[in-house]
């Protein structure tokens, strides 16, 4: 073989080579884009589904399956179980026969919603727990978010603005033992993605002190509805039992009582209702934290202070304080809640959030400690 063919040959060869490369790039730079659409859709359910947290519901994300893949959310409370898997589809969506997506068959989205859904079940089934469980396929895509919900291949397929609307429709109520049961047994059996099954939180009293470094970097704040001859208020305590502030229901007016408290009482507050609190990550402010050589050194280091927020929900028999930690770097972090009747801490998942490792049970322990019966 000729010198010119050996090299041509070569150059063939280096951009068949290329090409396969190329190929498997785009491959990857579709799948890295599928990764992280999908995130921002079970980061849409999240908030979708947030404020059921307070009338009854308990909520678990990304919930690992025994035999591989995930459940993105797994929601427990009056009307049983439901399995909720987002999908960030931008393409025409329609289900007649078949499921599609910009004509595109995606039924293969349903089977693996109900095998996840029959895994559920059967685990349930096994510890004596005999309650309903359903499914639905969320949209979270804006333009699908708001269809309205419908059934098909045995599941619900919605739009991520009717969630809430679809989960409290029911007229079913299990109970909150049997659904306290449930959550402490899928808790376990369906741990999250990625952690330790055998470190897996279930509901039960803790106890742990906190070092006095701790106590500068944060700060406690409880919201607690008040009625009394017709006025409705939220009012804002801290962990002494002091009054920061309040907000009239009726008017939607807030008033703050202690000056140096006012953004925060304000940004907690703008977010509180009579059933909810939906807190968002820019709702704080940024309060550098006081370190030995002043404020100045904590903004130059970036060091912030984080806020604990707990709700107070009262229905029936039933008394919970709902617990959220937000911070200027980690964000905002669903804790789960404390049963204040027996003081049982309910951790919405066991792994640790921030930068300091602590786990929502610790957080909710430190919540629950602080807490002052507003009189």
């Amino acid at each position: 073989m000729s010198a010119g063919k050996g090299a041509r040959r070569e150059a063939e060869h280096a951009a068949e080579a290329a090409a396969m490369l190329e190929r498997k790039a785009a491959y990857a730079r579709r799948r890295a884009q599928s990764f992280e659409l999908g995130s921002e859709g079970e980061l849409a359910v999240a908030h979708a589904v947030a404020p059921l947290t307070v009338t009854g519901w308990h909520v678990l994300h990304d919930r690992a399956l025994p035999h591989g893949g995930n459940l993105d959310h797994l929601l427990v409370g009056p009307g049983g179980v439901l399995v909720l898997d987002a999908k960030n589809w931008s393409g025409d969506v329609s289900a007649n026969s078949v499921l599609r997506v910009g004509g595109r068959d995606v039924s293969k989205a349903v089977r693996q919603l109900t095998d996840g859904i029959g895994e559920v079940r059967t685990s349930l089934v096994s510890a004596g727990l005999d309650l309903p469980v359903a499914g639905a396929l969320v949209l979270t895509h804006e333009r699908h978010q708001h269809r309205a919900s419908e059934r098909f291949g045995g599941v619900l397929l919605v739009g991520v603005s009717r969630v809430e609307e679809v989960v409290t429709s029911t007229s079913r109520d299990i109970g909150v033992t049997l659904a306290e049961a449930a959550v402490r047994h899928l808790t376990l059996a369906f741990p999250g993605a990625g952690a330790d099954p055998s470190k897996e939180s279930v509901p039960k009293p803790v106890s742990q002190k906190a070092h006095p470094l701790y106590q500068r970097a944060n700060v406690y704040l409880y919201v607690q509805p008040w009625s009394r001859a017709g006025r409705h208020r939220l009012y804002v305590n801290d962990e002494s039992g002091r009054n920061l502030g309040y907000k009239d229901t009726v008017a939607g007016t807030i008033a703050v009582t202690e000056p140096d408290m006012d953004s925060a009482v304000r940004g907690v507050l703008m977010h509180a209702t009579v059933r909810s609190l939906d807190l968002r990550a820019d709702a704080l402010p940024k309060v550098p934290m006081a370190l030995p050589g002043g404020r100045l050194l904590g903004v130059m280091t970036r060091t912030w202070v984080a806020f604990h927020v707990g709700y107070r929900w009262r229905r029936g028999s039933f008394d919970r304080l709902y617990g959220w930690r937000a911070d200027p770097t980690d964000g905002v972090a669903e804790l789960g809640y404390v049963d204040l009747t027996t003081g049982h801490i309910h951790p919405q998942a066991a792994e640790p959030l921030g930068k300091d490792l602590g786990t929502p049970e610790r957080y909710l322990e430190r919540l629950r400690d602080r807490f002052r019966v507003r009189t």
